[in-house]
């Protein structure tokens, strides 16, 4: 489940002002085994186990009445098993032109989160560059530190684009953080582990 921070994916979704998912990343389906079809359009209230669902209400409505712009909540989820499986919800709202509140964004730190996408675990090295390149290091810099040649730091980040279908290093990184591979809140940045091919 995905119970403590700092391990895994950070499992994302995007509601309206009914509450239901608009967009998610792959963590969130992944977490909640859905797919874009199966998860978008429903009410985030699915996705939570029933007693956590009058607190959640309580919070959203405080948001979107502009009281708060941010909540952190304990819950446990639709998946949750077992009090330890609760999970650290935090929803902070989008506000748009015109000053009212457009979108909730919610973010669960995800731990153990089951991995089915094989082709976008990092080898231990890939995560390496991975975490050099989101850090700012040039390949002249990263090539020394990971005892690595030119070509190789070039052949590895070449991999890397390729993976997580990037155009550039900038939308690498990006799109590791979307994704994430890359840790919120760690600097230097950090791949979780469970991004990291045991092989």
């Amino acid at each position: 489940m995905i119970p403590s921070p700092g391990m895994c994916g950070v499992a994302l979704a995007r509601l309206d002002s009914r509450v239901r998912v608009v967009e998610a990343n792959s963590w969130f389906y992944k977490y909640f085994e859905g797919s874009p079809e199966g998860v978008c359009g429903r009410g985030f209230y699915d996705f939570v186990a029933l007693g956590a669902r009058p607190k959640l209400r309580r919070q959203f409505a405080a948001l979107f009445d502009r009281r708060q712009s941010e909540f952190t909540e304990r819950i446990a989820t639709a998946r949750s098993v077992n009090p330890a499986d609760e999970v650290q919800v935090v929803g902070t709202a989008v506000y748009g032109d015109t000053g009212q509140v457009d979108s909730v964004v919610v973010t669960m730190q995800a731990n153990r989160l089951p991995v089915r996408d094989e082709v976008n675990l990092l080898t231990e090295m890939e995560s390496k560059v991975l975490e050099g390149v989101a850090a700012g290091l040039s390949t002249d810099k990263l090539a020394p530190a990971l005892n690595l040649s030119r070509g190789g730091v070039e052949y590895h980040v070449t991999r890397l684009l390729r993976k997580l279908k990037a155009g550039n290093r900038t939308s690498l990184v990006a799109r590791a953080f979307a994704e994430g591979i890359l840790m919120v809140g760690s600097w230097p940045p950090r791949v979780g582990p469970c991004a990291v091919t045991a092989g």
